[in-house]
């Protein structure tokens, strides 16, 4: 045992040699001699749980947190493109090269007949999206109805719209889509949302 200037007894080291001082008055000050507070040990061995000790960590080490960004890549906009239902996907197509970014909703019937089974398709594939871990919460739907401003009590959609920098994200995706073969993410043609 040796002293330190204090005339304190020391029987620890720490890794940098700083003494630490001996059981009893680390058991005063509620730690062991690794340091780690002795309510932790004790509430572990009380509750019959493993204490898992995790090393100190070091001053070089730096800690990082990534974030993931809501919004559509590429990648994401072709599984959502994927995820539709033929309908939905027709109705999505139609959009994003027929009207680069905005079509009228009277040409998407003319051509697909009535949208509610496939505008609650392209509404529900975001949440669905979410769900499956595909893109993250608060992803926002990138077709979206246009209400009549001079009517806005009609419910009935005049237009769809998409954001302009989307535009060319899904229509690379699509790009993607239509030079690759079928996957089993690829919804049935037959089934109707």
């Amino acid at each position: 045992m040796t002293n330190t200037p204090s005339s304190c007894p020391v029987d620890s080291v720490d890794l940098a040699g700083r003494a630490i001082g001996t059981e009893a008055a680390l058991r005063r000050r509620g730690e062991d001699a690794r340091g780690t507070p002795l309510s932790d040990r004790a509430e572990a061995a009380h509750s019959g749980r493993a204490f898992i000790e995790h090393p100190p960590r070091r001053d070089s080490e730096e800690l990082s947190i990534s974030t993931v960004q809501a919004g559509w890549t590429v990648d994401r906009a072709e599984r959502y493109l994927r995820d539709l239902t033929a309908g939905s996907r027709r109705m999505a197509e139609m959009v994003i090269v027929d009207g680069d970014g905005y079509l009228e909703a009277d040409k998407l019937r003319d051509v697909i007949g009535k949208l509610n089974g496939p505008s609650n398709g392209l509404t529900r594939a975001v949440p669905r999206g979410v769900r499956k871990g595909w893109w993250p919460e608060g992803t926002p739907a990138p077709i979206t109805p246009v209400s009549d401003p001079a009517n806005p009590s009609w419910h009935q959609n005049i237009a769809y719209r998409m954001d302009k920098e989307l535009v060319p994200v899904f229509r690379e995706a699509l790009t993607r889509i239509i030079g690759s073969q079928p996957t089993e993410d690829d919804q049935d043609p037959d089934a109707d949302n």
